[in-house]
């Protein structure tokens, strides 16, 4: 009796297994290419307001922390001027470049990780040390985006960028 009710349940346990590989197959999302970093940094901006602004850093600041901008077709990198968040969009050519883009921005943020890690745990507090610990790199399709975010309005920017650059 046992035994048959242990085989019925892996039956059943291997039938949704099965149900669950065959409903995934195929859905994979598709993104689009065609728009700019800048256009993305912008919209992103609009929705995580700051009453005082956003600055975009230079392409000098960009390539100098060691980014692959090379194979980016384009990219904008902006910060608040008064708190810690800061995000960045690559747009590049093709995924494998995309794939090199994102390990430069990966490096950057462990290159960087101890001293935004102190300076926000001694002058700024624990939403801005939130940002650092949450950080966070995604690939949509061509695009590496990055964020020193709160853990809410990193949600709310990979929705954003999830609804802008799904097909």
């Amino acid at each position: 009796m046992k035994t048959k009710l242990i085989s019925s349940a892996l039956a059943v346990l291997t039938l949704l297994s099965l149900l669950t590989l065959l409903c995934s197959c195929g859905a994979s999302v598709e993104y689009k290419d065609d728009i700019t970093s800048t256009h993305i940094v912008s919209e992103l901006e609009k929705i995580l307001p700051k009453d005082d602004g956003y600055e975009k850093y230079s392409s000098a600041w960009v390539e100098i922390r060691g980014f692959d901008t090379e194979k980016a077709v384009d990219f904008c990198v902006t910060h608040a001027t008064a708190d810690m968040n800061e995000f960045g969009v690559f747009r590049a050519k093709n995924s494998s470049d995309a794939e090199a883009i994102k390990k430069s921005v990966e490096k950057y943020i462990r290159n960087s990780y101890e001293d935004k890690k102190q300076y926000a745990s001694q002058y700024k507090g624990a939403t801005e040390l939130e940002k650092i610990e949450g950080s966070f790199v995604k690939v949509y399709g061509n695009y590496v985006v990055y964020a020193y975010l709160t853990k809410a309005d990193g949600n709310t920017a990979t929705q954003a960028i999830e609804n802008m650059l799904k097909k």
